[in-house]
């Protein structure tokens, strides 16, 4: 097997792995206790889940929030609270992956302007990172997307704002389901 299927297929397991150990540290009262204590202040506890929901390792406890207070407050000023925190923890890696990867991006900058296939990239990047930012899977990779395509801050910020919204609103919409 190549090495780069042999790195996958570890990354794939580490990730199977650390999904199994996060619905664990759910399941400890102390994480009940925190997430009910963050629920209970109401809008301000959705505005911290939707900070927490922008992170990888603070998804599902952001999820368990939002799943808890769906049930009691109003889904309307629920989704646009939560994408406003949610955005704001965007803009915070953005900014830091900005400063930390200066280089990186420069050189992923300089690699596709010697490309053919730029124009549909930067036609394509919107769209696939406002799914990745809806989704709950982990938004470090569209913020560096959006980082080498030299996106503008404001534009980022707007586009964070309404694909979390439209995340946030699955998630409400899902669980009233159930």
């Amino acid at each position: 097997m190549k090495e780069k299927t042999i790195g996958y297929i570890r990354q794939f397991i580490l990730f199977v792995i650390s999904m199994f150990i996060a619905i664990g540290i759910l399941a400890l009262p102390v994480t009940q206790n925190i997430i009910n204590a963050i629920a209970s202040i109401q809008y301000f506890g959705i505005f911290i889940s939707g900070v927490l929901f922008t992170y990888s390792t603070t998804t599902l406890p952001a999820l368990a929030i939002f799943i808890r207070a769906s049930n009691t407050l109003n889904p309307y000023l629920l989704i646009p609270i939560g994408a406003f925190g949610a955005m704001l923890g965007d803009i915070f890696i953005f900014k830091y992956v900005k400063k930390l990867t200066g280089k990186e991006i420069k050189l992923g900058t300089l690699w596709l302007k010697n490309k053919h296939w730029v124009k549909q990239f930067n036609t394509v990047v919107p769209i696939f990172s406002m799914i990745i930012l809806a989704s709950p899977l982990p938004d470090e990779l569209a913020v560096g997307v959006f980082n080498i395509s030299k996106y503008d801050l404001k534009k980022f910020a707007l586009l964070a704002f309404v694909s979390k919204c439209f995340g946030i609103a699955f998630i409400f919409w899902t669980v009233n389901l159930i």
